[in-house]
């Protein structure tokens, strides 16, 4: 069989969500047929979305792929997860609605595979598609960005509750903004992150 000629994949890469309190919504990335994703939504999960590895470059597939099976021999796991975000939205000025990632590893799982480049960035994408619609998110920015807003809004920081003074901004999840021409420092319209997270996503 050539590759033109390909099985379909029954795999799928399923966007879980659980909300945790009233502060965070946390995604955890899987991939597995669509039993075992259902399995794991008994966990507490609900399935926000699912993306057959078809939608996929084959190199991304391929890591995919190789990712479900090696879990699947060493750990006999139906849904191997491949990281997870954790998302928070807070009220800014009159008419915003600011998101951010406190916790971003959508990949801790394939750090280790170049076949993973532009994953992190679209696993985020697809995140925010729900996560969007549950907070009526406007903007987005980073934890380091969220800082300097509060630093700027002495009487924002002190209405705010629940979010700790320590925030911060993993490195590698800044140079992947700044890649892609997103200032991390900045309070920037949802659809322009959404658009610019986009710009390089291994899709088929």
């Amino acid at each position: 069989m050539t590759s033109m000629e390909r099985k379909p994949s029954n795999l799928m890469v399923g966007i879980l969500h659980r909300r945790i309190g009233e502060t965070f919504h946390e995604y955890e990335i899987a991939v597995g047929d669509r039993r075992g994703l259902e399995k794991k939504a008994e966990e507490g999960y609900s399935i926000a979305s699912t993306h057959g590895l078809d939608e996929l470059s084959p190199y991304a597939r391929h890591c995919l792929e190789d990712k479900f099976h090696e879990y699947l021999r060493s750990k006999g796991m139906e849904d191997p997860s491949c990281g997870y975000i954790r998302f928070i939205a807070i009220n800014g000025k009159p008419g915003q609605r600011i998101g951010f990632a406190y916790d971003y590893y959508p990949k801790t799982g394939l750090n280790n595979n170049n076949g993973a480049k532009g994953l992190g960035a679209l696993f985020e994408r697809w995140c925010l598609e729900h996560f969007e619609k549950k907070e009526n998110v406007t903007h987005m920015t980073t934890s380091a960005g969220l800082q300097k807003h509060l630093d700027a809004n002495p009487t924002l920081r002190k209405a705010i509750s629940g979010i700790p003074d320590a925030l911060t901004t993993n490195d590698r999840r800044r140079r992947q903004l700044e890649t892609r021409g997103i200032d991390p420092l900045a309070i920037t319209p949802i659809a322009k992150w959404k658009q610019m997270l986009a710009k390089d996503a291994p899709l088929a």
